[in-house]
């Protein structure tokens, strides 16, 4: 089996090697397999995981956004029609109780925020080490300078007293269209960020991925 190293091979919008053939893309660190398609050969990915994060350091008094990670996409690296990535956080948080703050999990790209996840208000008690979820699906849907693309997520949080382990309670994204548009034929920083409408005392990540789909 024939194995090709080529700079954004996996961006390509058209695959001319031999069905098999091995495809590496050194931007992304990502690895696929030259597959059939109905019209032309096409890649089918077998290597994906573009960050994987362990524990980070911990987030205090949040009210306007912070980051809870951060990733470099490489020029053009996105910059294909039906490219989709998925990006998964795991974390919790803490409350020193006495309101009823909301939550809001927000993904972007460069400078447009294309999802944003909000929970209903929080429980009013003093609360430590919370959990919560935020996972989203964003597919490319128009390249170039001025791309565009569809965004959706769920934001699974617990909301109780005070109870880790309790049961969470589910949002979903308000996106109804595709995003405002980005230059995807340039280098651009994927943000995921944390906000309370109140101030939360504080909130970890405690393992996240970004992992390519295809």
């Amino acid at each position: 089996m024939a194995a090709r190293i080529r700079p954004g091979i996996l961006s390509a919008t058209k695959i001319v090697d031999s069905p098999g053939t091995q495809q590496i893309d050194p931007q992304l660190g990502a690895m696929g397999i030259v597959t059939r398609g109905a019209a032309f050969n096409q890649v089918t990915l077998v290597q994906s995981a573009l960050l994987a994060l362990g524990v980070q350091t911990a987030l205090t008094n949040i009210s306007t956004a912070q980051n809870l990670l951060s990733f470099s996409l490489p020029g053009g690296s996105l910059n294909k029609l039906g490219r989709t990535f998925q990006v998964n956080i795991w974390g919790i948080y803490s409350f020193a109780g006495g309101s009823t703050p909301t939550i809001s999990i927000a993904l972007k790209i460069g400078s447009v925020t294309i999802c944003t996840l909000t929970s209903t208000a929080i429980n009013t008690a003093a609360s430590t080490n919370l959990q919560f979820q935020a996972s989203f699906q964003v597919t490319v849907s128009a390249i170039g300078a001025t791309a565009t693309v569809e965004a959706h997520g769920t934001l699974s949080i617990n909301l109780s007293a005070n109870t880790p382990g309790a049961a969470m309670s589910q949002f979903v994204d308000g996106n109804t269209a595709a995003s405002s548009a980005i230059d995807l034929t340039t280098a651009q920083n994927l943000v995921a960020t944390i906000a309370s409408s109140g101030t939360l005392s504080g909130a970890q990540v405690r393992s996240a991925t970004v992992e390519l789909v295809a």
